[in-house]
């Protein structure tokens, strides 16, 4: 569910009156008929009930105004936002529902966040890069990448800093960790390559090759130079030497 929302984590309170107070409105078209000039004095009424009477009402579907009793028909109840303790309010934003469900968005920006958003728009780059390509969803990539030596020492530590803390999710998007150009085999097959700046002014360069076997990180030979069998065996091979 999270990652179909396009959020970090869901949290769900019981407790509606935790994040809202409630408010009572009158039904006009209902109540007019019926109170006729006594209206106005109840619509008062109705909206200045205290919270505690308002949650009797919500238990009780029922009420008496003026001597007039009142029920769900006859009153709509809605919750109004309250800005939770140690948040302003500028950094969490809300929306009623129906069924008396409040949706409260957490809108404050830290440096985990930012690396997250930074770490989705590489992935997007990067898929763009492979359609243009013309590869399948499962055929299997390395991703190189070449930051731009012109592009500021803090935009390019910010990146270094980010491909270590998304590692893993980079990972599970690409089926491996993005690696510096230099660990590219220069018997490498690169099937695509472009510059792209990211939102944090880093520019880098996205290459994307066969894969490779490698032993203690090094790369030994491209897959794609050998035939199916031979590649079996030369994994094999390097299995054998790794253990």
């Amino acid at each position: 569910m999270i990652e179909e929302l396009n959020i970090q984590r869901l949290d769900v309170s019981p407790d509606p009156m935790k994040f809202a107070m409630i408010k009572a409105e009158p039904n006009f078209p209902v109540l007019g008929k019926r109170l006729g000039k006594a209206m106005g004095k109840v619509a008062k009424a109705v909206k200045q009930m205290p919270q505690d009477d308002l949650l009797l009402f919500q238990k009780t579907g029922t009420c008496v105004i003026d001597s007039y009793t009142l029920s769900q028909d006859d009153i709509t109840i809605k919750y109004e936002f309250l800005t939770p303790a140690g948040f302003k309010r500028s950094d969490v934003d809300a929306a009623s529902g129906e069924e008396d469900v409040m949706v409260i968005v957490d809108l404050t920006i830290d440096q985990q966040l930012l690396d997250s958003g930074t770490a989705r728009e590489l992935v997007n780059r990067i898929q763009k890069l492979r359609k243009s390509a013309g590869l399948h969803a499962s055929d299997e990539v390395w991703v190189f990448f070449e930051p731009k030596l012109l592009t500021d020492r803090t935009s390019n530590d910010d990146l270094h800093r980010l491909l270590k803390a998304e590692e893993s999710y980079l990972k599970s998007m690409l089926g491996r960790e993005p690696r510096h150009v230099s660990s590219k085999p220069s018997y490498a097959v690169t099937l695509a390559s472009d510059w792209c700046t990211l939102s944090t002014g880093a520019e880098i360069k996205v290459t994307l090759t066969r894969p490779c076997v490698l032993k203690n990180s090094l790369p030994l030979f491209p897959l794609s130079c050998y035939p199916v069998n031979t590649y079996l065996l030369l994994v094999t091979a390097v299995r054998m030497m790794v253990s």
